[in-house]
């Protein structure tokens, strides 16, 4: 058992030198691998370049579809105002009479609240002046 471990030693040596000659030479082949992968990645990276200016070219066309659709769009509103008008009208009338109702609800309910408040209040005044009634009359 003892000299097992020189022999694995020896043999790890050996193993070593093997991996540097292998690794030596991939070396040597894996520089032809790097540049092609140079070349791939220039290659990709000229159809990004590419693809991007189209893209961008389909987007200037979409931007010119899409302001040529809100021109109409304005169009057909103002052909529409004539008719619209009458109806916004009616609905700002609806609705300021509602704002105005909401108004005076709270107005009314502000008061009841208030109403509430001071017969509380008076009542808490009456039951102090019992109380100090009560009071004098227990010292009297």
């Amino acid at each position: 058992m003892g000299w097992g471990g020189v022999g694995a030693k020896a043999n790890a040596k050996t193993k070593a030198k093997a991996k540097a000659k292998a690794k030596a030479k991939a070396k040597g082949k894996g520089k032809a691998k790097t540049k092609a992968k140079a070349k791939a990645n220039a290659k990709a990276k000229a159809k990004a370049k590419a693809n991007a200016k189209t893209k961008a070219k389909a987007k200037a066309k979409a931007k010119a579809k899409a302001k040529t659709k809100a021109k109409a769009k304005a169009k057909a509103k103002a052909k529409g105002k004539g008719k619209g008008k009458a109806k916004t009208k009616a609905k700002a009338k609806a609705n300021a009479k509602a704002k105005a109702k909401a108004k005076a609800n709270a107005k009314t309910k502000a008061k009841a609240k208030a109403k509430a408040k001071a017969k509380a209040k008076a009542k808490g005044k009456a039951k102090t002046k019992a109380k100090a009634k009560a009071k004098a009359k227990a010292l009297a």
